[in-house]
């Protein structure tokens, strides 16, 4: 179905064959389409499993029913399990959703997943990687990132001296920090935003201590994140984040 989270991409991203019209009918109906929408209604029940499907285009969800579910990739690798979620999406909500590469998802709860899907097709506005990167956040599920992120993309922690490069040790670093960071008191008050990058000023306690830090966001014509600085303050703070921060990163070894 479509998940968030995935940055938009062409059409020919995948094959066609696997467009969720065609490769899962039974859960997706088309409700509408013309040169600039498709609105799909898509519905799990619980305990059935669609079939590997993609969808191309980016789009705003409508959340008419809730419920648990499973996605994996193509080769059964289990991309988000919403059981492990602090948060989930209320029925009645909308969330922004990226474009989502070759996946099945699995309604494990005890309710229909029922979704309206809003498909915006041709190109996206610049600032769809910083609304992706919200949605991520929103949700505390960091299996978008893999798509988010550019094969090239740094990484600059504010507890390691030595910039990360590349996309494998990004993810492990920006997974920890939405493990560590992910509790409900964690809110961007200020924003930041030119054509290509953001400056994003977040709060949030974590072991009954403020936290104030910044996020430092820059991503190239493809709308993936190239670069990405955290800045943290006060010192106590800092200390305690590394240690939180460590513990996670060995939990993904």
């Amino acid at each position: 179905m479509a998940e968030a989270m995935r940055p938009a991409a062409p059409m020919d991203a995948w094959p066609t064959t696997l467009d969720a019209l065609t490769a899962a009918p039974a859960q997706h109906r088309l409700l509408l389409e013309n040169d600039a929408v498709r609105v799909l209604d898509t519905r799990i029940a619980p305990g059935e499993c669609t079939p590997v499907h993609a969808h191309a285009w980016p789009g705003v969800l409508y959340i008419r029913s809730w419920s648990d579910f499973v996605r994996r990739d193509a080769d059964g690798q289990v991309l988000v399990d919403s059981r492990t979620l602090a948060a989930k999406p209320a029925d009645g909500t909308s969330l922004w959703s990226p474009a989502l590469g070759p996946h099945t998802a699995e309604n494990v709860g005890d309710r229909d997943l029922h979704v309206l899907a809003v498909e915006v097709k041709g190109g996206r506005p610049a600032a769809a990687p910083l609304a992706a990167w919200h949605a991520l956040v929103g949700a505390r599920d960091a299996s978008g990132l893999d798509a988010l992120l550019a094969d090239d993309v740094v990484f600059h922690s504010p507890v390691v001296h030595t910039p990360q490069r590349g996309k494998m040790l990004a993810m492990q670093y920006l997974r920890a920090a939405v493990q560590v960071f992910g509790n409900p008191s964690f809110r961007y008050v200020r924003e930041l935003e030119g054509p290509r990058d953001a400056v994003l000023e977040f709060e949030v306690e974590i072991d009954g201590l403020r936290v104030n830090g910044v996020d430092m966001i820059r991503w190239n014509d493809d709308g993936r994140i190239v670069d990405f600085k955290v800045l943290l303050r006060p010192l106590k703070a800092v200390l305690g984040i590394q240690q939180l921060m460590a513990a996670r990163l060995q939990s993904q070894s």
